[in-house]
């Protein structure tokens, strides 16, 4: 209801004067914060509240003074160069480059699901192929993921019961392996199993292998733009991806291409189901890889209807020099023995 011009006086006379609860007497019918609401429409509100008017203020003898403009400066320039310093920390990158000087050709393996620790995993046929690598002239690896099992409380944990050492164990046999392939491996890229260390206490175990190694650390995944010779190949590999389909094993690789850029050859692990597919796209033709897996079927997968072995296939690429010419094998030894056959005499 609108205020009459005799009630707007009394607020205008009264206002300051008086408790606003005695104003009640004077204006029946007005609740006190219809008066206060009118009080500020009026001009009258000032910035002590009308019911506190007649308090004594209180005097404090030790308050604390929050912190002036400049102190809130200082730490907010410490927070930007913390932040900066963290980042140099870091050795994960996007992309890299490589340059390899050679007039031969070079085979890349694409080294994935190790596993290493799993009850189903296939050591013997591991320490083989790693044997082999390590001794193979013009052979260079890319890691894709889940090099250790690495089940932990904050991971899986009834994978615990599937595994024949813990993670500590784990972690030292991979080292001792992949020592084997120093100057050979040339870029790791962090799967799931791998990252369960960071979910735990924030442990990058593949900046901490990739620093041992002295190779590049891809993270998730990313770009190798690799020079052999006059020729470069460029090369994405990612442990996981999106678009996985059942009944076509390289969907995801091909999504991949059309969502982050252009490659000329693609892979994607995670699934241990090794495929290959060479197709033209863009004029060129193109290699789509899903690489296997050192870890035959577990409780796990065996839950869920996925029992047929991996076979513990590596697949790899013989890369030429001076022309752009790619040979995809599933089998590594198959891929070895061309390689050898393509030695200069």
């Amino acid at each position: 209801m609108k205020y009459t011009e005799e009630e707007v006086e009394i607020i205008k006379n009264n206002y300051g004067k008086r408790p606003i609860r005695e104003w009640i007497n004077l204006l029946p019918g007005r609740t006190l914060d219809s008066i206060q609401s009118k009080a500020k429409r009026l001009g009258l509100l000032s910035s002590v509240p009308p019911r506190n008017r007649f308090s004594k203020k209180p005097k404090y003898l030790d308050l604390k003074i929050p912190p002036e403009d400049k102190d809130i400066e200082a730490i907010w320039l410490a927070l930007e160069n913390y932040q900066e310093k963290c980042r140099l920390l870091s050795t994960h990158q996007d992309e890299v480059t490589i340059r390899i000087d050679t007039d031969e050709p070079i085979v890349v393996v694409f080294l994935s699901d190790l596993h290493i620790g799993a009850i189903s995993g296939y050591y013997k046929e591991l320490r083989e192929t790693i044997d082999i690598l390590s001794k193979t002239d013009n052979c260079y690896i890319i890691s894709c993921g889940d090099t250790v099992d690495n089940y932990l409380p904050t991971f899986h944990s009834t994978g615990q019961f599937g595994v024949v050492c813990p993670p500590e164990i784990q972690k030292a046999l991979i080292e001792y392996l992949f020592k084997k392939l120093y100057g050979k491996l040339i870029a790791l890229v962090q799967g799931c199993h791998d990252e369960a260390s960071h979910y735990a206490d924030d442990f990058d175990w593949t900046k901490h292998l990739a620093k041992r190694l002295e190779c590049a650390n891809l993270g998730f995944g990313g770009m190798v733009h690799l020079y052999v010779g006059k020729q470069v190949y460029h090369i994405m590999a990612r442990h996981k991806y999106r678009f996985n389909s059942s009944f076509n094993v390289t969907h995801t690789v091909k999504r991949m291409r059309e969502q982050i850029g252009d490659f000329d050859i693609g892979v994607v692990a995670h699934h241990h189901k090794a495929s290959i597919e060479q197709t033209e796209v863009a004029g060129l033709l193109r290699l789509f890889i899903r690489p296997g897996s050192f870890k035959g079927p577990d409780r796990y997968t065996r839950q869920r209807g996925f029992t047929v072995d991996s076979k513990c296939y590596m697949p790899a690429v013989i890369l030429y020099p001076n022309e752009r010419k790619m040979l995809p094998f599933l089998h590594l030894r198959d891929a070895l023995l061309v390689l050898d056959s393509l030695k200069k005499d």
